[in-house]
């Protein structure tokens, strides 16, 4: 009875230990060195091993051959440790016995390197074309057919100015993260004046979307690009005529022909001057505001009207029909 007792309590320490796999501890060196050569050493022997918590440094040295466990484990531990290596030293192997419990290192979940089913290849793409723009976009979409831990990081802010960086191939996703936002902010940090102004974030790991519109502080609308047609247009000139004229009803023109999103702003002065300022495929409406009422508000100075810019016109839409075109994330 003893005996069965003594068994169980061996096969239970034992699967302990089996719990963590090498494969979730060590990178690929080590790994190989591990499971492709040391196995097959002689004698009594010990496996050492350090991996920085942050990154992908590791080092490991092992021992054989040795008269006992403990010279074995003492002579593999003194050659890990002569490694300038910002990590401590541990035996994980006596004698093919893994000898590495939880919490000893952080674990590393090696890459699935299966590559995505058409249907989420599509799903990921429209999902990051609410955010990401231009050569970002195209840089997105190879990051999707890339192996092995991969991350694409990414940075904009309510203008549409926008930067990017990406890894792949990395043996730990934390890794890939920590060097793909180091990318975006060196490509930041290029664009002077023209970065974006929010920090980078991870925007995916190639699997799902990791960051959304709120991650960034952003509030977006769908572009609805509504173009009138003739009497619509006509319909929109006609009611614009009661409210302005001249070169700021020519204007209107052109905006209504124009892309989203576009604002239009109007100043009268009591005497009835007219002042204006639009914009158009600006990437919120936020920008698109702003940008139109700055304008408005240099030709109102130019012509010493001192009304107020107001907003004319936002997209064609009215406040309600703007609301329902809100992207929510």
């Amino acid at each position: 009875m003893n005996r069965i007792y003594i068994l169980i309590i061996a096969i239970s320490v034992n699967s302990l230990y089996a719990q963590i796999d090498p494969k979730n501890i060590l990178l690929n060196k080590c790994l190989f060195s591990y499971t492709k050569y040391y196995p097959y050493l002689k004698g009594h022997k010990a496996f050492a091993y350090a991996r920085v918590a942050l990154g992908e440094e590791e080092y490991c040295t092992w021992s054989h051959g040795a008269s006992s466990i403990e010279i074995a484990r003492a002579s593999a531990l003194a050659a890990c440790r002569q490694q300038k290596i910002d990590a401590e030293c541990k035996i994980i192997d006596v004698n093919n016995t893994w000898l590495v419990q939880e919490g000893d290192f952080s674990i590393i979940i090696p890459p699935a390197n299966k590559p995505l089913s058409q249907e989420s290849y599509t799903i990921l793409l429209n999902e990051a074309k609410k955010l990401v723009l231009g050569e970002c976009l195209r840089l997105f979409d190879r990051h999707l057919k890339q192996k092995e831990h991969k991350v694409f990081a990414y940075s904009i802010d309510a203008d549409g100015k926008y930067a990017c960086g990406t890894t792949q191939a990395y043996q730990t996703l934390r890794q890939a993260a920590l060097d793909a936002m180091q990318r975006c902010e060196e490509a930041k940090k290029s664009m002077g004046q023209d970065a974006p102004k929010h920090r980078c974030l991870p925007l995916s790991d190639g699997k799902k979307i990791l960051a959304g519109v709120n991650d960034y502080n952003l509030t977006l609308h769908k572009k609805s690009n509504i173009f009138p047609n003739t009497q619509d247009f006509h319909n929109y000139i006609n009611q614009a005529k009661k409210d302005f004229f001249g070169a700021c009803l020519t204007q209107y023109k052109y905006y209504l022909r124009l892309k989203d999103h576009r604002a239009f702003y109007i100043a009268k002065s009591a005497k009835g001057e007219i002042a204006c300022g639009y914009s158009f495929n600006q990437f919120t409406i936020d920008t698109a505001k702003k940008t139109a009422y700055e304008k408005c508000k240099t030709s109102a100075k130019f012509k010493k009207i001192d009304q107020p810019c107001t907003l004319y016109s936002l997209d064609l839409l009215s406040d309600k029909e703007l609301e329902k075109k809100r992207i929510l994330k």
